[in-house]
């Protein structure tokens, strides 16, 4: 089974020995897409712990040292996800506008991976500033119909204050507080919607080794 973590990048860890089926670095063309950031670290680092070792990770970089990408960017990664016929997508990431649900620049790319069963797995996304989380209408791409949006709970299976909400949303899981891989072998605590769907992501690789041929309403 193979995941296609769309972020940051990874950083080498104990976590990832024999995990990493292959690289792409799509910011700067590096050989080894290295996580500046750690929070693609952190994301694979939660997949790989929740699955077993025939789960592999195709990592994707498509942020910069800041955490900051592109739909373009975005878009190039999926359509190279959907190419190695991966199993299934994390997207920790997206975009927080007002007129979110308008956008549809990452729609026919997703149409795509949704035909061939492949879902992607999108963070609702979370408040700015330590606020609180709005309607996932306002985070493309997550409030797209043909991904799967992921909002978080905190340790008291109550949604997180800061996460996004409302009737978009497919599933929820722990993102509050969650130990992960990190930085130069070392593990880290972190908080988000985007600890939150590789949570599910793991959780669809489980149901594709079982049943392969899975669509991805099949898998929902």
């Amino acid at each position: 089974i193979t995941v296609a973590v769309i972020d940051s990048g990874i950083y080498p860890h104990i976590d990832f020995k024999n995990r990493i089926v292959a690289f792409k670095d799509f910011v700067n063309g590096r050989k080894n897409a290295y996580d500046d950031c750690g929070h693609g670290t952190h994301v694979s680092g939660i997949i790989a712990d929740a699955t077993p070792a025939n789960v592999e990770l195709l990592v994707l970089r498509v942020s910069n040292n800041e955490g900051k990408s592109s739909l373009l960017t975005i878009k190039t990664a999926l359509q190279y996800a959907v190419s190695k016929n991966a199993d299934v997508v994390n997207l920790s990431m997206g975009f927080i506008d007002v007129n979110a649900s308008l956008y549809d620049y990452l729609d026919s790319t997703i149409d795509k991976a949704y035909n061939r069963g492949i879902p992607i797995c999108c963070a609702a996304g979370n408040g700015e500033g330590g606020s609180k989380g709005v309607d996932v209408l306002y985070c493309y791409p997550a409030c797209y119909s043909k991904t799967i949006a992921v909002s978080a709970i905190d340790s008291s299976r109550q949604l997180a204050n800061y996460s996004n909400r409302g009737s978009a949303i497919d599933f929820t899981a722990p993102g509050s507080g969650i130990v992960s891989a990190y930085y130069k072998g070392n593990f880290a605590t972190m908080s988000g919607t985007s600890m939150a769907a590789p949570h599910i992501t793991a959780a669809i690789a489980y149901l594709k080794m079982m049943q392969s041929n899975l669509s991805v309403d099949g898998i929902y």
